[in-house]
């Protein structure tokens, strides 16, 4: 990590944790911990809202720590805390009241870390890191099918935001969106169809 991105580094790791003692202002530990269960076994349907399922407490909590977990998956892929890398770590934040949490999002930004490992893309570049952010977008699937379509899902995903710029000649801004709403297309009817088979045979 260069020297020129720790002040950027500093700034969003306070705001996480601020979001996380706000959580144990707002709560117990006991009530976060217990809102943190049904956050995480919770299913990952279309609309999951965190503060229901898990109180504010909980919700706030789920944020500090993704937007931890994400600081972490930057550090580890040796990036640059830049701006689109922000952008991207306050993105996964913001929704972590609205879908994401560890379980359901670490298998995806494995996935994008065993892609780039095993192709030609320099893991440490801000183009894959913003894949793995954004790729979080994924993350419902490993909720509903487990950590390993969770990997697979994130390995495709960078596959294809990697080279589907072609496809709209560069000029569309959702780049991830718009991957990872093949990646969904593509993948969830084969789980599905997997899943049914599976359920048959019992």
């Amino acid at each position: 990590m260069k020297n020129s991105s720790k002040p950027s580094l500093s700034i969003i790791s306070v705001f996480c944790l601020t979001l996380i003692v706000l959580a144990l202002i707002f709560e117990s530990p006991r009530a976060i911990l217990r809102g943190m269960h049904e956050i995480i076994i919770a299913p990952d349907i279309l609309l999951t809202d965190y503060i229901e399922v898990g109180g504010i407490g909980a919700a706030f909590f789920n944020a500090g720590l993704m937007g931890l977990i994400c600081i972490g998956f930057v550090i580890v892929c040796n990036g640059i805390f830049n701006g689109p890398v922000i952008a991207g770590i306050l993105t996964v934040v913001g929704f972590s009241a609205y879908g994401k949490h560890p379980k359901n999002s670490i298998p995806i930004l494995l996935g994008i870390i065993l892609a780039s490992a095993i192709k030609i893309w320099d893991t440490s570049s801000t183009v894959v890191i913003i894949a793995g952010l954004f790729g979080t977008t994924l993350a419902p699937i490993a909720g509903q099918f487990g950590w390993i379509a969770g990997i697979i899902a994130g390995c495709l995903h960078l596959s294809i935001s990697m080279n589907v710029g072609i496809i709209h000649g560069g000029i569309n801004l959702y780049n991830n969106g718009f991957a990872g709403g093949m990646v969904a297309g593509i993948i969830v009817p084969i789980l599905k169809a997997f899943k049914e088979n599976k359920l048959a045979d019992c």
